[in-house]
């Protein structure tokens, strides 16, 4: 018996690799993740959200900071973190030209 379970542990730990395959985000995203879960550690009733667009051929980032706040503006960010135009708010205010075009990729 003892050998099976030292021969299923081995194959265990053969199996197990290091995933280096890490996402990489601009250094104001990284910045505001980090910040997030060290000030929000607990789960919050509507979850912060940064999502990932293609928009005009480049990366871009929304970081919605889950507060259950309907008139929020969010600033799209590039991969420079630079704030390149802005969605939201009751108001509706869209300064993104063609966002329409813009892509969804994925939740960060």
């Amino acid at each position: 018996m003892s050998k099976y379970f030292i021969f299923a542990f081995t194959l265990l730990l053969l199996s197990c690799s290091n995933n280096d395959d890490k996402d990489e985000y601009p250094v104001c995203i990284q910045t505001t993740i980090d910040n997030y879960l060290k000030n929000y550690p607990e789960p919050r009733q509507k979850p912060a959200t940064i999502s990932k667009y293609l928009y005009k051929n480049q990366e871009v980032y929304i970081f919605d900071p889950g507060s259950g706040f309907t008139d929020i503006l969010f600033s799209v960010i590039d991969n420079n973190c630079v704030s390149i135009c802005e969605l939201g708010g009751i108001a509706g205010i869209q300064t993104c030209e063609d966002w329409d075009n813009a892509k969804f990729i994925t939740i960060v």
